[in-house]
């Protein structure tokens, strides 16, 4: 399924009360324009420098703002005219952006498997274990098949309403302010989008990026899958491990337009109508930390730097052209930065990384090292929970792994 939408760089604040604190809960914040709110004051999360290691230090201040950004924070004088005071139990905290989450599967339990002893080799094999559907049926169930129906009769509030509520919740409690995508049965327009919205910001949304609503995105994409058939006779045997090495990319198919989605990609860069793409790509081993590469995941992140590269060569875009399109790899672990060709490619293409290192290490024990990147100018890295069942709950939780 193909969404589509369009991330702005506007981040938000949180603001944490410590008597919301006690149901797990932390009170969103507000765009400061849509609030009609230009400076808050009150206790502030920033970090210094101590001993060559950033640490977080709570301080106090006023926090001027303008389109939703900090753009100055001063020591407090005790001013009152356009100024907010928070209770000294709030906390202002940077708002994070989770650009990687599935979150309407961010009500299922952590899942461990007891079928092998050693981490996956790919993804196809865990997806496809007897286990993984044992243990998540009733929970997919309720997905596929609950979703729209009403929590009493007569009630407009539906399952996956409060599925949505609650992976709200969770993800505004560990400091999120933006959250990437949404909903697994439906693909909304904007309006529609920012309607189901009720806590934090969506990238689905127009109107919670304060851009033009015909300025779209698209996410989340897959735009390749392997030509072997993976599925067994029997699906409630455990599949044995599966060898990618004889595997080849197929284009996936975009199922409105009936083209595939990588062509739509190469399209829409040449015509300089893309402005953005979120791309869920060669997900897997890296081998960074032993081990071997999957070979899978290492085809895909090539036939897609192939196909860019290409394009370039043939005169159908430049590599201006690929970093006005502002394209994000979800995982990337195809990708290796110990190699200076595809360090090359990722940096003049402007190619993001998202990373969501706690389901790498949880699902393979293996992860990339994208957190070297983090404020590099160069090489833009970003992070994400991807989902509960082998994620972090939140992007907070995130950044202390890898």
């Amino acid at each position: 399924m193909k969404k589509r939408i369009r991330i702005s760089g506007k981040t938000g604040l949180s603001v944490v009360c410590a008597s919301t604190l006690i149901f797990g809960f932390l009170t969103p914040v507000f765009s400061a324009e849509a609030a009609g709110i230009r400076k808050l004051a009150g206790n502030y999360i920033c970090f210094e420098d101590q001993e060559g290691k950033a640490r977080a230090v709570l301080k106090k201040g006023v926090l001027t703002l303008k389109d939703g950004l900090i753009t100055e924070i001063a020591e407090d004088r005790g001013e009152t005219e356009g100024v907010l005071r928070l209770d000294d139990e709030c906390v202002i905290y940077p708002g994070l952006l989770d650009l990687h989450s599935h979150v309407e599967y961010n009500s299922f339990q952590l899942w461990e498997s007891d079928e092998n002893e050693v981490p996956w080799d790919n993804r196809f094999e865990w997806r496809r274990s007897a286990q993984e559907r044992a243990d998540l049926a009733d929970k997919y169930k309720l997905l596929e098949e609950r979703w729209g129906e009403p929590l009493e009769e007569g009630m407009d509030l539906t399952v996956g309403d409060l599925i949505e509520y609650f992976a709200e919740a969770q993800a505004a409690a560990g400091g999120t302010t933006l959250i990437q995508g949404y909903n697994q049965t439906e693909e909304y327009t904007t309006a529609d989008s920012h309607e189901k919205i009720r806590l934090i910001r969506d990238t689905c949304s127009a109107e919670d990026l304060g851009v033009e609503p015909g300025e779209e995105i698209t996410c989340l994409i897959q735009i390749f899958k392997p030509d072997a058939e993976i599925l067994t006779e029997e699906p409630e045997t455990y599949l044995p491990p599966i060898d990618t090495s004889g595997w080849d990319t197929v284009e996936q198919i975009d199922s409105v337009t009936e083209r595939t989605c990588l062509e739509e990609l190469l399209e829409s860069i040449g015509n300089k109508t893309a402005c953005g793409y979120l791309i869920h790509l060669a997900e897997g081993r890296s081998g960074v930390r032993g081990g071997h590469m999957d070979p899978f995941c290492e085809l895909e992140f090539q036939t897609f730097k192939n196909a860019i590269e290409s394009g370039i060569e043939a005169g159908d875009f430049t590599a201006e052209d690929v970093r006005n399109a502002h394209i994000g790899l979800i995982h990337a672990c195809g990708a290796d930065l110990r190699d200076e060709e595809t360090c090359e490619f990722i940096r003049d293409c402007g190619i993001g990384l998202l990373w969501a290192p706690v389901s790498n290490l949880m699902l393979y024990a293996d992860t990339p090292v994208f957190y070297n990147y983090f404020g590099d100018d160069e090489i833009l890295a970003g992070i994400g929970s991807d989902w509960s069942p082998s994620g972090s709950k939140t992007v907070w939780d995130e950044c202390k792994f890898g």
